[in-house]
């Protein structure tokens, strides 16, 4: 008999609360602790009064009864999923679990009744079950605190110095996740009072994520040669030669599917990339190297070793570093340096040259070689830079046209050896005894030449200075 009548009893409070949402908050309403609850006891003992006394009069303190009956059965349906939630992860991706829309997701719904179904039957018989949903809802959790966070990301630059966003740690950045906590915080309270707030945190969010893409990318790119070609590979661009973000975005990919796999791959496209930035490297040093003669002493600037010269790579240096820091107050030394650039180049012009030329006759017809007009003679100058043509092309498959080319070069010099012998004795006689003076064994006497000399060096030290001692070797 008192079990029947705690059945009528039962069946009597469900009938009372029919006016009840039945599922508040998605929780059938015989899971909450409705009879334990004082604040709805009183609500609930006091409606029954008011029904009893006069329902009709009583009809206005009865329906607010019955809406807050309602508002404290889904506080009690919050709190009952927050204890059954217990066992989630309450901060998935960094994102607070109540911000989630899991009430909203069909799977996790889904999901999370089978589970109390699974805990009301029997949960040790259940045991297995109940876990492997638990780790299933936990991952769909995930799942949704990922979309939360790309939703609530979507005004950042999706490709920070072309990085794409979800490859930057952004979770693992205190200074980031700061601001979009701060940044959440405000659009709960009150997004028009706080939007410049707002505004402000978004800029810095942006900037932050722009910074991280900076270090990824430095890290992404140690493999490559920090300074190809001697240029810092921070000064090249990278980001904007199309084959080389084509080439980094490949290599990404393939180390996100399989690193291993893919190896032979990645480590062709490292090489290929190295090769680019060497190339990149190069237009920039020819950029860079603009203000210089291109043609030194008549030598391409390009054939110069001008990256193996510690005291021209030092100056290139130092004028990037005045350029970088200010060009318009370091304009004076940027100048400076630029023309003692040019001087330099130009004494490695003479010195590859003389290099160049150490086939030649030193002394064709007895004259120094430096002494000679080579650079003003279309002649000769056309047959040096066949030869250096054919040399920089294939030396061994051309040796035959660069022998015979360094002979006529030989040739070419002798002449002008002569012309100039014979433009320095326009001093001479030309007819001493009636006898021409090409005649002559000149060359052949010790005492003439050794006078020619010794006049030659008097000529190149100071004319006017030596003016006696050349008149007098004339007259001797």
């Amino acid at each position: 008999m008192n079990a029947r009548a705690q059945e009528l009893a039962r069946e009597k409070k469900l009938a009372d609360r029919a006016f009840l949402d039945q599922k508040p908050e998605g929780v059938p309403l015989r899971e909450l602790p409705l009879d334990d609850d004082s604040d709805f006891v009183a609500m609930e003992q006091e409606r029954r009064q008011l029904l009893e006394k006069d329902p009709r009069r009583n009809a206005k303190e009865i329906a607010a009864l019955e809406e807050s009956m309602n508002a404290r059965a889904q506080e009690l349906a919050r709190e009952k999923k927050l204890a059954d939630r217990a066992f989630l992860d309450q901060k998935p991706e960094g994102v607070p679990l109540r911000e989630l829309p899991l009430d909203d997701d069909s799977d996790f719904v889904a999901m999370e009744q089978e589970r109390r179904q699974l805990l009301e039957k029997d949960p040790r018989r259940n045991a297995k079950e109940i876990a492997a949903l638990e780790e299933s809802m936990n991952a769909r959790a995930q799942e949704l605190a990922r979309e939360k966070k790309l939703a609530d990301r979507a005004f950042l630059d999706q490709k920070p110095e072309g990085v794409p966003l979800r490859e930057l740690p952004l979770d693992d950045d205190s200074d980031f996740v700061a601001m979009e906590q701060e940044r959440r915080q405000l659009l709960e309270k009150d997004p028009r009072r706080n939007a410049k707030e707002i505004a402000a945190l978004e800029e810095s969010m942006n900037a932050r994520a722009q910074e991280l893409a900076r270090e990824k990318k430095l890290a992404d790119r140690a493999f490559l040669d920090q300074k190809p070609e001697g240029v810092p590979l921070r000064e090249l661009p990278l980001d904007d030669d199309s084959d080389f973000v084509a080439m980094e975005q490949e290599r990404r990919q393939l180390l996100e599917k399989d690193p291993r796999r893919n190896a032979k791959e990645i480590a062709a496209l490292e090489e290929s990339m190295n090769a680019r930035a060497q190339e990149l490297a190069r237009e920039k040093k020819l950029a860079d190297r603009a203000f210089l003669d291109q043609k030194p002493e008549g030598v391409p600037l390009r054939e110069l070793p001008l990256d193996d010269d510690s005291d021209f790579v030092a100056m290139e240096q130092e004028r990037r570093q005045l350029l970088e820091k200010d060009p318009r107050r370091n304009a004076k030394e940027i100048a400076a340096l630029e023309e003692s650039m040019n001087a330099r180049a130009q004494e490695l012009a003479r010195e590859k040259k003389l290099a160049d030329r150490a086939f030649l006759d030193q002394k064709p017809e007895g004259v120094p070689l430096r002494e000679l007009p080579l650079d003003d003679d279309s002649d000769f100058v056309a047959m040096e830079q066949e030869r250096r043509q054919l040399l920089e092309k294939d030396p061994r498959r051309n040796a035959r046209e660069i022998a015979a080319l360094e002979e006529s070069m030989n040739a070419r010099a002798q002449e002008l050896a002569r012309e100039k012998k014979l433009a320095d004795r326009a001093f001479l006689d030309q007819k001493p005894e009636g006898v021409p003076l090409r005649e002559l064994p000149l060359d052949d006497d010790s005492d003439f030449v050794a006078m020619e000399q010794e006049r030659r060096q008097l000529l190149e030290k100071d004319p006017r200075r030596n003016a006696k001692e050349m008149l007098r070797l004339r007259r001797a």
